[in-house]
Parts: C-alpha cells; structure tokens; sequence
C-alpha cells in the first residue's frame, strides 16, 4: 500500500497507520463504522481516518436508473426518507436523487422466479416479503400503486410487503410499473421519476398526502404525479385529447364523457352546449374530473395572458382554479371554470367580468369596466336610483358634483359614483409618466383607506387636494396632481438662466410659493420648473424689462416696483392689519399686495403683471408672435448635446457607483474576517488561561507529593 494518499473528502494527505490500536476509539469517515483491524489512512493533525477499503466512488443500485457518485453533502435520503446534514452519500448529479451509504450498501437482491419468499424491488428500500394467505386475509391496507386493498381473492393476487413500514404491493402492479416516465402529457419538459415519498400533493388530482407513498416526481420543477393519476387517467386513453394550455389535464370531445340528455355551460361564454348541437360546426371538449366544458372556438379565440383595468400592475394568466374562487371583481363565488389570476397577488377574475365593455364600446350597457375603479360599474338613471340615500358619497368622484338628477354609474359595494358624463369624458389611463414628477409613475387613486392628518397639495396648481376625488398619485411620494391638472396641454416653456429645464408658465397658483431670484412670496404670472420645485416670477426673467416704455394700459412709461406703497399703508380704508384689499387700476381687480407692480409715479396708476402681461412676454420668449399660447423653438442640436453630456456623466457615476458598492462588499467581508479574528483571540486566551491554570495546579500538586515525600524519608 502507498505511504501517503490524497483524499477527496479531506484537505490534508492521509498518511498509512498500520497499528490501529490507538485509534480503535474513532470511526471511519466513509463508512461510519468503528475502525477495521486492519490498516487504515489517517490524518492524526485533524483526526480523521477511513478504512483502507475504500467506498467506490460509482454504483449502480436497484433503486435508481442513473449511476449515484460518492459525495459529502447535506441531503434528503431517498431511501429512509431522514435527513443528512452536511455527511456522505450516494447521489445522482442528473435527477436530485441521493441515499445513505448505509442505505446504498443494503444487499441489493433480485428476484430469480416466480413467489420467492423473499425480492428487492426499486419500489421499496427494504427487502420486500411474499405475504401469505393467512395475513392478507387480516390486511386493511392498501397497495401502495393501485390503493386497493389487500385481499386474498385470487392466486393472480399475490403481494409482497415490509412489514416495518406497513407497505404492501400487489405483483402484478410491481410488474408493470415503470421508474421513470418520459414525455407525461402533464409534464412533457422533463422526465418524472419514482420516488418514495412522506408527504406529497399531486398536481393531476390536487390531492394532498402525509403519509407514506409513491410518487412520480420532477425533483426540478418540484412537480408530482401520484401513481393513479400518473397512469391511471382514463381520459389519457383518447386518441382526440388535446392539452389546453389553461387546464392541466388533458380535454377530450364531449361525446365521449358525458351523457346525451344533459346540457353543460362553457367554461368561457356561458352558453349551453349539448349532443343535439352540430358537432362539427363547433365542437366541445371537456375534463369531466373537473367538470370543465369549453367551446373549440373559444379555446382558439380568448388570449392566454392578458392587461386588464381591475388588476393595471401585473398581467393576468388564464388558468383553471384549483378550487372554488371568489371574483375580484362582481364577488361572485364559482366552483368551476376559467379564470383570468394574478398568482403573485392571488387575483382571480371571470371571464363575464374580465370582457364586460368600456363606456367607448357600449353606451348603452348595463355594466362597464371603467379605468376609474377596480370593480364593475351599474348603469342606473337618475329616477331608478333605489335605496341609496341621498349624501355626500353621491357626489361624482370626477366632477364632485351630486349624482341624483343625471344617469350615473357606480359600484354599490364602494360607494363609488360618476356621472356619465364624467365617465365617458375622462380618458385619462390608470397609470402615467408624467414630465412634473419624471422619476417615478403617477397611479390614478381612489381616497385612501386610512385617513390622513395632513393636507395633501397638487404639485401642479398648489392647490389642496380633495381626498373624495380621483387623483394621479405618487406611491413612493407625496406627490399628487388633480385629474385637470395633469391633462396634457399646450403650455408656454421658457428658459431661465441658473437652471437647466424648461420651465412652465402658470397663470396663477392656488398657494403661494417662493420666488428664487427675490425670495419673495409668488403666486401670480409665474414660470416654474415642477419637478425641481424652482420658482420665479414673470417680472424677476432676466429678460423682462424693469420699465415698459409704451405700456398699452396707460400712457407713461410704467417702472416694476415693489409692493405696497407707502400711501396705501397710511391711507384709512388701509389701517386694518387682517385688510387685504389692493387693487390694480388698470382692470380694478384685488391684487397681492406683496407681489411687486408695474407703477407710474407721476399718476400713481398701478398695474399688475397680469395686466401688462403682452408687454413682458415678447422679451421673455423673444418674439413678438406671442398670442394666446406660445412655445420656446430651442436649438435642438444643443439640446441633444446636453442629453449626450448627461448620459456620459450618468455612464460615470454608475461605474463609480459599482466600484464603491464592491469596495463596501470587500469592508463587509473584512469585518467579518476581522469579528472572527477576534473570536480566535477570545478562544485562544480563555485556553491560554484554562491550561496555565491546569499547568500551576498540575506544579502546585507535585510539589506538595515532593514535599511529603521528603518529610516522610525525613521521619
């Protein structure tokens, strides 16, 4: 034998120890069995040692197809069905399949003839006993591939069984069941093995088991077969089945699973269907196990995966439930049928409520899905309301207005209503990006469950948000934008130095902001930037004249001037501080007494921006074209330069980015190296101190022996 050997199971090489002697106390780490006599491999630094007849690293056993290699892993066991943690095994690196080596190395026996006594089957782990007349006439149990019962009927119904784990089996069902099936019309993407099973749920009749049982498994896609429905369905026999892609089993023609004289619904339109219909104009098919009947045109015709307005964040998949179902949508409860789910969400829907019309497709109908609300929507007219009293929850969740003299519609269940009219005008989608809030998508919502004790705002007009009405809002902001607002429009875009985006002329605001050129309070005639919250007035553009020479309002030169004046200060309809009436002489309106005017001094005639607003805007845009709505023609060149510019820096940053998240990555793996350092040095020490106290009481204790051994030779 070598003198040294590499092992695959240990880091170090395994040196040959012909005493064993010393080693008796040590099991093998192969095996698993207490040190053979004879000369063994070992590594004395870590204690490890394994008999010198090795484990072959390759078997073929009864119980599986496949070759099994040697390896140390934590697995389940297949044959005992017990956990291995982190210890050897035989295991096939194709189909997940792995046993004990005690289990591997059981003797594998096979059978010669008819009746032996005794067989190994790859059914069972254990060797498998011919069960006499005398216990199958006692037996009440089933066997463990066709689940009939034991019984004592026949000499063709021979059993064999293990009595440790009560699992018996008729011959004749060992005899024709395959270990492996390839290409099962449930499953045709991977091969299903058998396998010995503790608990299972079969994906063919839903049934679910906690004992012990054979299983035809695809250990990769986690999918089982129980024996019966692996082989047993009767509806696999027809050669006209088909596989509907929204069904898991096989569908075959009607006329071969059901009776003439009873009529049956379609699982998608609803409509009957019976014998004494024209088979070949539109024939059915049908899985009477799940007691599902479709039309052949509505298979081809209703798309597997679909958008839909009641469930807008994720795609819906037409499927089979494997159970009774309530619909999102109209809440109706149903045993049977197709249904268009969200698994991720557990969304289920019918089909009447999946293709009811928009208000686009039928004016006239009597139930709509409408982008507004996650439920189906009642037509009703206003004399035929019914018991719906007369509130605040009548009002119309577009306009606000009260419901009861318009034809309306609604969902009962929520107290959700809107004018047809509204209805039919609002276009708006569920769901948008829009350019005031550009990072993230804006989703129409309905009021929030819990209410809130803060005021929302629109980002758009400043103005206060009413929590009965639909908005677009942000899920990952508190931005709002009311319906209106966020409508697109043709707007008026300039550009400003000190800032790099388009800003937007607002008339007016509902609230006050700050300008960021004077810091002072601006509502009126404003261009702001919304996404960046920047602000500044018409008057404080850099391009905006501080004096209009030819104002069309009056006929000096008016000068921008800061407001309010002295004289309206002193003057005695002015004297009360909570007073807020100023005027502008040019349309005598009431105007923002802190917002700066244009003013003539000569006439004391004020005029507010707004009045001389045809003046300012030539300047700003720089053209005198303006009209009612203007835009900015930029250099669209430059523009695509700057975007360039920001891809590069954004390319940059990304790749800093990643080069600071691995530097992070490699101080986390530093900490760790350095905590466990520090436990080492913790455990070093406390040994350190444990074996200097065992050293000095070791001293301490011969001393005292040397010392009453001198003292007694003394005497």
């Amino acid at each position: 034998m070598e003198g040294y050997i590499d092992h695959f199971l240990h880091e170090h090489p395994l040196m040959l120890i012909e005493d064993t002697k010393e080693c008796n106390e040590f099991l093998c780490h192969e095996c698993r069995k207490s040190i053979s006599p004879g000369p063994i491999y070992g590594c004395a630094l870590c204690l490890f040692y394994i008999c010198a007849e090795h484990l072959p690293k390759e078997i073929q056993h009864f119980s599986h197809l496949c070759p099994l290699f040697l390896n140390k892993s934590s697995f389940g066991c297949n044959a005992c069905l017990e956990y291995g943690h982190d210890t050897l095994s035989y295991g096939c690196k194709r189909c997940y399949f792995n046993m004990h080596v005690e289990c591997a190395q059981r003797l594998n026996m096979t059978s010669n003839g008819d009746n032996e006594e005794i067989i190994q089957h790859f059914t069972h782990w254990h060797q498998l006993k011919l069960v006499d007349e005398d216990l199958k006439k006692d037996l009440q149990v089933g066997c463990g591939i066709c689940k009939k019962l034991i019984r004592f009927d026949s000499a063709a119904a021979a059993a064999y069984g293990c009595e440790i784990c009560n699992f018996f089996f008729h011959k004749s069902c060992m005899i024709n069941i395959p270990r492996q099936i390839n290409n099962h019309l449930l499953h045709p993407s991977c091969p299903l093995i058998l396998v010995i099973c503790s608990s299972y749920e079969c994906k063919g009749c839903d049934d679910r088991r906690d004992d012990l049982g054979l299983v035809f498994r695809c250990e990769k896609c986690k999918f089982e077969l129980d024996v019966r429905c692996a082989l047993h369905l009767p509806s696999y026999q027809s050669k006209d089945a088909i596989q509907y892609a929204a069904h898991k089993h096989p569908l075959v023609p009607l006329p071969d699973i059901i009776a003439s004289e009873v009529d049956h619904r379609c699982g998608a339109c609803g409509e009957k269907w019976s014998l004494e219909l024209e088979l070949d104009e539109d024939p059915g098919f049908g899985c009477k196990r799940c007691h599902l009947f479709l039309h052949k045109s509505c298979m081809l015709n209703i798309p597997q995966q679909i958008n839909h307005l009641f469930h807008p964040s994720c795609p819906l998949t037409l499927l089979t439930p494997s159970s009774s179902y309530r619909c999102a949508g109209c809440d109706d409860k149903h045993v049977s049928g197709l249904a268009y789910c969200c698994e991720k969400c557990g969304f289920q829907m019918d089909m009447k409520c999946t293709f009811l019309p928009t208000l686009d497709q039928s004016k006239d109908a009597d139930k709509i899905q409408h982008v507004a609300h996650k439920h189906p929507l009642l037509a009703h007219d206003h004399h035929n309301k019914g018991n719906i009293i007369a509130s605040d929850v009548d009002r119309c969740r577009v306009c606000g207005e009260k419901c009861q003299l318009e034809s309306w519609v609604g969902c009962e269940r929520c107290q959700f209503f809107m004018h047809k009219r509204c209805a039919i005008e609002f276009t708006v989608e569920a769901e948008i990006q829009h350019y005031f809030h550009p990072l993230h998508p804006l989703t129409l919502s309905s009021p929030p469950t819990v209410e809130s004790t803060t005021t929302s705002e629109c980002g758009s007009c400043l103005g206060s948000i009413d929590e009965f009405l639909l908005v677009y809002r942000c899920a990952k902001c508190n931005f709002n934008l009311h319906l209106d607002c966020a409508k697109p429009k043709r707007q008026l875009l300039v550009r400003c130095e000190g800032h790099s985006h388009d800003l937007t002329f607002f008339d007016k605001t509902s609230a006050a902001t700050l300008c960021h050129i004077c810091h002072k309070v601006a509502r009126n005639c404003i261009f702001r930037c919304v996404a960046c919250d920047f602000n500044i007035h018409l008057y404080c553009h850099p391009s905006a004249p501080k004096t209009i020479l030819k104002p069309n309002c009056h006929l000096h030169p008016l000068t921008l001037t800061e407001s309010p004046f002295q004289y309206e200060l002193i003057s005695p309809e002015y004297q009360e501080e909570s007073d807020d009436e100023f005027y502008c002489d040019v349309c005598e309106g009431k105007r923002d007494k802190y917002e700066s005017v244009y003013y003539c001094a000569e006439c004391k005639r004020i005029a507010e921006t707004r009045c001389v607003i045809s003046e300012l805007l030539p300047s700003v845009i720089g053209s005198e074209d303006h009209g009612g709505v203007i835009f900015t023609d930029g250099d669209n060149s430059a523009l695509e330069a700057s975007i360039a510019e920001r891809t590069m820096e954004m390319e940059e940053l990304t790749a800093n980015k990643k080069v600071l998240e691995l530097e992070i990555v490699k101080l986390k793996a530093l900490e760790e190296e350095l905590k466990s350092i520090n436990q080492k040095l913790e455990e070093f020490e406390r040994d350190r101190f444990l074996w200097n106290y065992q050293l000095n009481h070791s001293k301490e204790k011969k001393f005292k022996w040397s010392f009453n051994f001198i003292r007694a030779g003394c005497r």
